[in-house]
């Protein structure tokens, strides 16, 4: 059987649970009054409300209940205008500028007496804009904290009601109800509000020994974060809730539904500081009400209304405070009842009416009867709604489940006939497509149009048109999205729309991400434009090897036409030579899952043979099963042809070669030898002679002579550089003395020179002449340098000289006074048989092979060679040897 009390509290709570459930309409009402108050307000001593928050904001509404009830208590009838800043949505520091604007150019007519401000960012507006908005005004705070240094700076006459929380009390009593306690954990927002109550906070647990108990504090979590951390506590700890509104994702949130959270998630006792965390799961604490924190402000503002100077009015800066506590709660817990402090208050606590309150109860039993059987229905209806609204619940909870598993999101919004949002839903999918919860949505009424690239929203725009125009009754279209993370995402969109009441359209939707499906597609037309223009034939085949399609190079290659060859086997295209086994391996090879690549020599459809390199895969599905064979084939008949000349180049080539060596050969012995002879048998002649012969005759001998030389010097020259192109010469490095090897050359000019009267000087500056390098090829560049210096030089000097330069890289120079070149000439230098008309090629001898040949022997010792000419004046050649190696 109810007792007494059961009723009061099951009455009691239904009435708590009416108002909560019809919390928007009593909003409406209260506003609808704070309307009719202004409209009959007659009395031009007007008051302005600013509040640091939203209207929903349940501090917020609850002092702004405690101002309105003092006032009507004074039967004040003047108007009062409200304002919120809503910091705990916007940033105050970038809306305060814009807020000052607004009420700069809504209240420039209006004259206000007194201005009141809730909490600690509006207290800080006025500090900031008062002055010039309300110059005549005085002003009282409510809700700001004891700290707070804008009291004191606001140059207008102020007074208010500080917001003292005793958060040193709840400490205590923690360590009284709970002494095994080890850590006591808080939560701070990151909020203007939720920093000044964190370092009020500080100033409390400093003074505790940190051995006896640790202070956990996180600050700025996310409500994520925030229920993992409390669902991981332990026995040990206690939970102290701090000042939490705003998480770091800017989700807001009121006192009571964060406790809420908090309580149903932790295993250990939660404890609270203001009364609106009260009955949502908390064991107690010492609370500040702010309904009355509100009614003490308003009180202070009747005073100034009946002619108190506002001087003399002074700062609330405690309210009494009481200790509450969940009788529930502290039976979980197992709390000791006789350790609560004096005076305090239990709420549900069970007791019996007929034993505290007998004689009472006898009197108003009777009157009580029919509230029971009311209570009994009211109680029913609840139940019953509860069910209904578990239900409705866990239906709305499976129903965000199978939309959640849904790759689409689905989406319903509803606007108002100017076009703005008044109600919308989005499945949770829409935060995989752009990176925004479906919260986000709820909270800012956006909609997915207005991530819409410039590009793609008049397709968006034409969509919606045609719904309102009755056009068509469902569109279906496609546009592009930027995410979150700027990324550009293709969206397929299926849109209804349905007429309400009231101007209201509803529209319903599915939006699809089709990113994917359109960068496949549009890969697979770059494949397939890739095969069509393809320089190589392919072709696919089933696994009975029956066409299914070819390439349009394939039948530009073959002559035959896909049509005509479709669902056929390619053995059409075989020829009369290739081996049947041949054919049989390759079958074998591809059916067994390889790879099979070979030359085929094919039939077009003309009958003409063309050379097929021929590559033939297999295709398999996700299981491993062969489905397809794929060929690849590259027509190479023009390199079989091209290799058929190769090989005739190559016969014919060693055949040149063959006779390259048998001249080459017989040069040096048919040409070489005989010169050689006539020379020794001319001397011998010389010497039989010289005592019978005039000098007419010693002239003709020397005659012979001289020009045998040339003619020998000529065929040895043509014979080293056919070496040299003929890449036959063997280059044989080693190490030698360069100093040396550079006097046994000048043993060979010497006599010619003295002849000419020409001096020659060699200087030798090097202390290790030492040089790798191929010494016959080396010794003809050298040889050759100071031929054409004797030769070249018919007064004057010759100066041979041999150095180091900064890399001690070798250097060899040889540098005379002879006749000189044009510097045209130069460029020509080192071409085979070329010489200069008006100089080597007309009065001296030679054939213009001895410089082209050195230029090659320096190459072939990695040296370079540069000349310096002019003409009449003499030549200078120098010789690098570019890396050589000290010996």
């Amino acid at each position: 059987m109810l007792t007494f009390n059961d009723n009061y509290l099951i009455f009691k709570y239904y009435i708590i649970y009416l108002v909560g459930k019809m919390k928007k309409i009593f909003i409406l009402m209260y506003l609808l009054f704070i309307c009719i108050s202004n409209i009959k307000a007659n009395n031009d001593e007007s008051i302005f409300i600013i509040n640091s928050f939203h209207p929903e904001f349940r501090i917020t509404s609850f002092e702004v209940s405690g101002i309105r009830s003092a006032l009507l208590n004074h039967k004040y009838n003047g108007n009062v205008y409200i304002e919120y800043l809503d910091t705990k949505n916007f940033s105050y520091e970038k809306m305060a500028p814009m807020y000052y604007e607004i009420i700069k150019q809504k209240y420039r007519d209006i004259k206000f007496k007194i201005v009141i401000c809730t909490d600690n960012e509006a207290l800080n507006f006025l500090s900031t804009y008062g002055k010039y908005l309300f110059p005549k005004a005085v002003f009282v705070f409510c809700g700001v904290s004891p700290n707070n240094e804008q009291i004191h700076l606001i140059k207008n006459e102020i007074t208010g009601v500080v917001k003292d929380i005793d958060y040193d009390a709840n400490i205590q009593l923690i360590m009284n109800l709970f002494p095994a306690t080890k850590e006591i954990i808080s939560f701070f927002d990151g909020t203007a509000s939720g920093k000044i109550a964190f370092e009020e906070y500080k100033q409390c647990f400093f003074k505790y020994d940190s051995k006896r108990v640790k202070f956990i504090n996180y600050n700025n979590p996310t409500i994520g974060q925030l229920i993992e951390i409390v669902s991981k506590l332990e026995p040990g700890q206690v939970v102290l809730q701090g000042e939490f509104s705003k998480d770091k994702n800017g989700v807001v949130f009121n006192h009571s539904s964060i406790t809420s959270l908090i309580t149903e998630k932790a295993k250990v006792p939660v404890f609270g500081y203001i009364n609106d965390m009260f009955t949502k799961g908390i064991i107690g604490g010492k609370l500040f009400n702010v309904v009355e924190e509100g009614l003490a402000a308003g009180k202070l503002v009747n005073q100034i209304l009946d002619g108190k100077p506002i001087k003399d009015i002074k700062v609330v800066d405690s309210l009494h405070q009481k200790y509450f506590f969940d009788y529930r709660m502290l039976t979980k817990f197992n709390v000791d009842m006789d350790l609560l402090p004096a005076n305090s208050t239990i709420t549900y606590k069970p007791f019996s009416i007929w034993d505290t309150n007998r004689d009472l109860f006898i009197k108003i039993i009777i009157g009580f009867v029919f509230l029971i059987g009311l209570v009994f229905i009211l109680t029913l209806t609840i139940l019953a709604k509860k069910r209904a609204e578990k239900q409705l619940k866990d239906s709305k909870s499976q129903i965000d489940r199978i939309l959640y598993s849904i790759a689409d999101c689905v989406w319903s919004i509803d606007l108002n006939s100017n076009d703005r949002i008044i109600n919308s839903y989005f499945s949770p999918v829409v935060e995989k497509i752009c990176g925004y919860p479906a919260q986000y949505f709820y909270k800012t009424y956006k909609r997915l149009e207005d991530f819409v690239v410039p590009e793609d929203k008049h397709l968006v725009m034409k969509a919606y048109r045609d719904l309102f125009n009755n056009i068509t009754e469902n569109v279906k279209y496609v546009f592009r999205i930027k995410t979150k993370s700027n990324k550009i995402k293709w969206i397929e969109q299926n849109v209804t729309m349905t007429k309400i009441d009231n101007g209201i359209s509803r529209f319903d939707g599915v939006s699809k991400d089709i990113t994917k499906s359109i960068e496949q597609e549009g890969l697979f037309m770059r494949f397939l434009k890739a095969i069509e223009q393809s320089p190589i034939s392919v072709m696919i085949t089933n696994t009975q090897a029956l066409i299914e399609y070819v390439n349009p190079h394939f039948e530009k290659t073959t002559g035959y036409k896909f049509e005509e060859i479709k669902n056929k086997n390619p053995r059409f295209l075989k020829n009369d030579y290739t081996k049947s086994t041949d054919y049989k391996n390759m079958w074998e090879t591809i059916t067994s899952g390889n790879e099979w690549r070979g030359e085929l020599l094919n039939k077009k459809k003309n009958g003409t043979y063309f050379w097929d390199l021929t590559t033939i895969t297999s295709i398999k599905n996700d299981e491993g099963q062969i489905t397809h064979y794929l060929a690849v084939k590259e027509d190479i008949t023009h390199i079989k042809e091209v290799e058929y000349e190769l090989i005739k180049a190559k016969e014919n080539a060693e055949k040149s070669d063959k006779l390259k060596d048998e001249f080459l050969a017989q040069m040096s012995h048919e040409i070489r030898t005989p010169l050689n002879a006539i020379v020794n048998l001319s001397e011998m002649l010389k010497e039989e002679m010289q005592d019978n012969i005039n000098e007419d005759a010693v002239e003709l001998f020397d005659s012979i002579t001289s020009s045998a030389k040339r003619i020998i010097r000529t065929v040895h020259l043509i014979i080293n550089m056919s070496e040299l192109q003929t890449k036959t010469y063997k280059y044989s490095p080693i190490y030698l003395d360069f100093a040396e090897l550079v006097n046994k050359a000048l043993d060979n000019y010497l006599g010619e020179a003295v002849q000419k009267n020409v001096r020659v000087l060699f200087n030798n500056n090097l202390v290790n002449s030492g040089l790798f390098c191929d010494k016959y090829s080396t010794e003809q560049i050298v040889m050759q340098l100071i031929d054409n210096a004797v030769k070249f030089t018919d007064k004057g000097e010759i100066v041979i000289s041999i150095d180091r330069n900064k890399y001690s890289e070798l250097r060899f120079l040889v540098k005379d006074t002879g006749i000189g070149m044009s510097e045209e000439y130069i460029p020509n230098l080192y071409q085979s048989f070329s010489q200069e008309d008006r100089g080597y090629s007309r009065k001296y001898d030679g054939n213009g092979l001895g410089l082209a040949l050195t230029k090659k022997y320096c190459e072939l010792n990695n040296a370079d060679i540069l000349c310096k000419s002019t003409k009449g004046i003499g030549t200078e050649f120098i010789v690098v040897f570019n890396n050589a190696k000290v010996n």
